[in-house]
């Protein structure tokens, strides 16, 4: 082979080798641009055009005199077209696997923060968004992006701040968030680029998201400051006589329209994504025909899928999601019908107060909620007079199904949940029973407290209060800046951990624990007249004095059979039996979902393993907010009442 040949293989091969080099930079490019979702949320002051969203020739609501035609909202934006403003933030859609980064930047002056509800967050508890524990708020002017990798069963999850207390307008920073499974890259592309690709986030192939918010006049900071000071008017109550609301109703919203509208066609089965994303209102929800109403097939709770369950109704309480199949059989064009989602009021008052949105029988894509006439069915119709009605996820009417009735499918495959096992003598393998049992209470005392308190293990009944400082945060170190009044339940990591709630509470409560997912295995509850005026005593169907009882169940129901939830209720003067499996070591929320329960002590924080402030700070993210701001140097560590 002579010199020329020997250059001219070296020539060819080197191109080869930059080609190759090449191909790998560009596709590494293209996984990193799939496997990465980045989303960039502007938290911005708008005025919301509300009144546009309600069509003048609908009957709905009847009672239009306090309903305002604009609103001062806090928004999720992502343009700077102000047209754009919406009192719900743009769904979030992204695929198992994936990584989600979304940077939020704060334009306004009150604080703000990111929460994926019911995201485990595995050794990422940094980004999870609890103001006090796992961050400061986020001040005016600064940014910070939260990145996780999506290790989620595919389902239905939402986001929302937890610094809403401190905002002094309406809170419209909250929205949905998909999970799709592996294989539906193609799919999600479009959804998060709609104006190029003409798909709907709120409304895709056969799927479609309802995302329900009460709203409110007042700013939440102002009904907190109602709230502790007894200003806000009685209390709201159901047929059966407990409590079910403690602020007033004024509007409600569907994917933030006053009435919405939802496309179907007929002789197809469609997934409905219910979400309540709202601040206090339970809502009752149901599609109307004027007949009993359309079937709901139930497939998913809290995004963790069920053996399919039909009932007639659902109720969705604060953070609450079910994905609901509904079969739309044998339907004329143009048919349509009211989708209701009433308060959990006494029945004359709960028609008047609510949401509602139509269903309509279409493959018209042009047609808008404006367009679109009433049902002609009445507006106030509601199946649930009927006593053969069966009502999902309630406690106090003849008609109500718990939540025990659902029956887990699969097994959530994380690695914080892998089934934990351990050998006998004989050396055969055994599922590991709960490694302990703990009990939390709730309870609410009147003027001149006016607060909620915890009780973790029959310790001091508190009413929490997180330091000005994040617990996690650069600044903040047991020895000097811990507040007095911060409730900590510590438990064992990597183990199975019942929990048993009881609440002296008239209100079914809502409770949300970051993080985690738990199963229920047992839900107990008293009659409306075994309770007092205005509280319950304490369930005695599990407490410390029935410890085998507890033991029993946690040996009778196997793991991952029963309902798991990362939102659940507690009934009005009720107990909720628990289990739960810890994963690393680390700090995370426990509270109550409505908003302003929460802010007046209804919280505690879960140690898991233990977990210790590390003395250094490299390990948190650059960009982590910070705590030399006045949203937290201004407050004062006051105690709170004991």
């Amino acid at each position: 082979m002579n010199q020329w040949s020997v250059s001219w293989n070296a020539a060819i091969s080197m191109k080869l080798l930059l080609a190759v080099i090449q191909y790998l930079f560009v596709f590494q490019s293209v996984v990193w641009a799939q496997t990465t979702r980045a989303y960039l949320f502007r938290i911005k002051d708008s005025v919301v055009k509300l009144g546009e969203t309600l069509p003048l020739h609908t009957q709905w609501p009847e009672d239009r005199t306090n309903l305002p035609d604009y609103i001062s909202a806090a928004v999720v934006a992502t343009s700077n077209d102000e047209n754009e403003a919406t009192l719900v933030g743009p769904p979030i859609h992204v695929v198992v696997g994936e990584i989600l980064n979304v940077t939020l930047q704060n334009e306004i002056s009150d604080g703000a923060s990111l929460h994926f509800h019911g995201f485990s967050y595995p050794n990422a508890f940094e980004y999870a968004g609890a103001v006090g524990v796992s961050q400061c708020p986020l001040a005016k002017g600064e940014s910070f992006s939260y990145n996780v990798t999506v290790n989620e069963l595919p389902g239905t999850y939402w986001y929302h701040t937890e610094a809403a207390g401190n905002l002094d307008k309406y809170d419209a920073i909250r929205g949905a968030l998909i999970v799709h499974p592996k294989g539906s890259e193609f799919v999600v592309d479009k959804l998060n680029a709609p104006l190029q690709s003409g798909y709907d986030p709120f409304a895709y192939d056969n799927e479609r998201i309802l995302f329900f918010q009460d709203g409110f006049i007042s700013s939440p900071a102002t009904r907190y400051l109602q709230q502790v000071g007894n200003l806000l008017p009685p209390a709201s109550k159901s047929d059966e006589g407990f409590v079910v609301a403690t602020s007033e109703w004024n509007f409600g919203t569907c994917n933030g329209k006053l009435r919405d509208m939802i496309s179907v066609e007929s002789n197809q089965k469609y997934k409905f994504r219910l979400i309540n994303g709202g601040e206090h209102f339970a809502l009752r929800f149901s599609i109307e025909d004027g007949h009993g109403g359309f079937p709901l097939t139930v497939v998913a709770a809290d995004s963790n899928p069920i053996e399919p369950y039909t009932v007639d109704s659902i109720v969705l309480h604060v953070g609450e999601r079910f994905d609901v199949e509904v079969s739309i059989q044998d339907l004329a064009e143009g048919e349509s019908f009211w989708i209701a989602a009433d308060t959990l009021e006494s029945q004359l008052r709960g028609y008047q107060n609510g949401i509602r949105a139509i269903m309509r029988v279409s493959n018209n894509e042009s047609l808008t909620y404006d367009d679109v006439l009433d049902p002609s069915t009445s507006v106030k119709v509601s199946n649930t007079v009927k006593e053969d009605v069966k009502v999902l996820n309630c406690y106090h009417a003849d008609y109500c199904i718990p939540v025990t009735a659902l029956s887990s499918l699969t097994t959530r495959s994380t690695e914080a949940e892998s089934r934990l096992e351990f050998r006998s003598e004989g050396n055969e393998v055994l599922t590991r029973l709960a490694s302990e049992i703990h009990f939390v209470e709730t309870d609410f005392q009147l003027a001149p407290l006016y607060a909620h308190f915890v009780r973790v293990d029959n310790s001091y009944w508190i009413q929490n209060e997180f330091p000005p400082a994040a617990m996690i945060s650069r600044d903040f170190r047991p020895a000097n800046s811990v507040h007095p009044h911060s409730v900590p339940l510590e438990v064992a990591s990597n183990s199975t951990v019942i929990i048993v709630w009881r609440t002296t509470l008239l209100i079914d409560h809502p409770i949300h624990l970051h993080g985690h997912t738990v199963e229920i295995l047992d839900v107990s509850h008293p009659k409306r007249k075994d309770c007092e005026l205005a509280y319950c005593e304490l369930n005695q169907d599990y407490s410390t004095n029935t410890m085998e009882k507890i033991m029993a169940l946690d040996r009778r129901i196997p793991m991952d059979t029963s309902a798991k939830k990362d939102t659940f209720i507690i009934p009005a003067g009720g107990a909720v039996v628990t289990r739960l499996r810890t994963a690393t070591q680390g700090l995370w929320l426990a509270h109550g979902q409505i908003d302003v329960h929460r802010q007046d002590g209804m919280s505690f924080v879960l140690n898991v393993g233990n977990y210790q402030i590390p003395k250094l700070d490299e390990w948190l993210p650059k960009d982590f907010p910070s705590c030399d701001t006045i949203l937290v140097k201004s407050p004062e560590m006051n105690p709170a009442c004991e």
